[in-house]
Formats: C-alpha cells, sequence, structure tokens
C-alpha cells in the first residue's frame, strides 16, 4: 500500500515536470533552453508483479505520445485533456488500465 503511493507520488511528480518544462516552453515562445528532466529508473518492486502481454499498453507509453504530439503540435493540448476528461482523468496517471488501449486509438486518431 505504502509502495503504491510512493508510486502515484513519483508519477505526479513527474507530471509536474512536464508541465513546468511546458509552461517554460511557452515563455520562452517555443525555444528550449531548459535542460533535459532526469529521471531515476525505477527500481525493481519486491511484491510481485503481475505479467502483462506484450502488447499492452501503458500509462508511461501514453504519456510518452501525448508529450510528442503536444511538442509537434501545441494545439493538441487542450484535445488531449479533453480526452483525457472522457475517461474521468486530469492526468495520464488517473486512467484505468482497462482504458488504456481505448485512449491510444482515441490519441492516435488526433495524429
Amino acid at each position: 500500500m505504502l509502495e503504491t503511493e510512493i508510486k502515484d507520488l513519483k508519477n505526479e511528480i513527474r507530471d509536474l515536470r512536464l508541465v513546468i518544462n511546458n509552461l517554460f516552453l511557452h515563455l520562452n515562445n517555443g525555444k528550449d533552453t531548459l535542460p533535459p528532466v532526469e529521471t531515476e529508473p525505477e527500481k525493481a518492486e519486491a511484491a510481485p508483479v503481475e505479467e502483462s502481454p506484450a502488447d499492452a499498453v501503458t500509462h508511461k507509453e501514453l504519456q510518452d505520445l501525448c508529450l510528442a504530439m503536444v511538442r509537434k503540435d501545441r494545439k493538441l493540448k487542450t484535445a488531449i485533456k479533453d480526452a483525457l476528461a472522457e475517461y474521468g482523468a486530469n492526468v495520464m496517471a488517473d486512467v484505468p488500465a482497462d482504458k488504456l488501449p481505448a485512449l491510444k486509438g482515441t490519441l492516435e486518431a488526433m495524429q
């Protein structure tokens, strides 16, 4: 339980870093002068983890997709937020795992 809360906090911190970077880029008119955010590699958890199929969609994968989409076209940011809201989420980590494939389809259709 505590491990889950820590993992959730790490995800929220990562999300905040992305928001801060996006705000900084916006304030600097798209000039990327910040160094890239270094993230710590995830440590293996002691608890057993369920095996997932190789083609399973992850929160991280969709977050990376969203980030790439927004970097390519900033106008997609509102559409991505609206798509997250359709799944009852404000951030990617709030989307239920069983809804991730459907969200991926929605996001890919925006590109």
